[in-house]
């Protein structure tokens, strides 16, 4: 979805910045953005964890820096561990939570003064799973129903701001 997504704004002429983990992965996404780049779109990689603390306030200044404004913030990051209750622990209960819901509030509350400034927009992605029950995956369906949650308590808060904030709620996709 994230390779889709940066495909997709390059092409209409937007300039997107991909941050992931997989440095091989964010280098292909790059390459394929810019063979069907519109004009002004480019693409360009940062290589860091959403959830480390340190990503989203070195990830917004580079974008701020070189760019000069934020206009959009699409938080896509996201695993999916399926494992029955009974066998999930708490160190993969974490591992989901911090990546899919941990990483979307450090983002969204580091890009928030910037879109401010620029009346953006922030789309996360939640999951068919934060809105209906999947088994095996209580992990997942926890983190993704808690970014719905974030989701709809930030567009109330930025509403009379100018900052719009939705999410996106995608079933099952094949990724690598």
């Amino acid at each position: 979805i994230g390779q889709a997504t940066v495909i997709r704004l390059v092409a209409e002429g937007a300039t997107a910045i991909g941050v992931d983990t997989n440095e091989e992965g964010l280098r292909q996404t790059v390459t394929r953005a810019m063979a069907t780049a519109g004009a002004g779109g480019g693409a360009r990689h940062l290589v860091g964890s959403v959830s480390d603390e340190s990503t989203a306030p070195r990830v917004v200044a580079d974008v701020l820096a070189t760019e000069g404004k934020l206009d959009v913030l699409v938080n896509l990051a996201g695993i999916l561990r399926s494992e029955p209750v009974t066998s999930t622990t708490l160190e993969l209960f974490r591992q989901v939570l911090e990546v899919n819901l941990v990483g979307t509030f450090l983002f969204c509350r580091e890009a928030v003064p910037a879109l401010l400034a620029t009346k953006g927009n922030i789309v996360n992605a939640a999951s068919t799973s934060s809105l209906y029950g999947h088994p095996y995956m209580t992990a997942y369906a926890a983190s993704k129903g808690g970014v719905y949650a974030l989701t709809h308590s930030l567009a109330w808060e930025l509403l009379t701001r100018g900052v719009r904030v939705n999410a996106v709620a995608p079933g099952g996709i094949t990724t690598p």
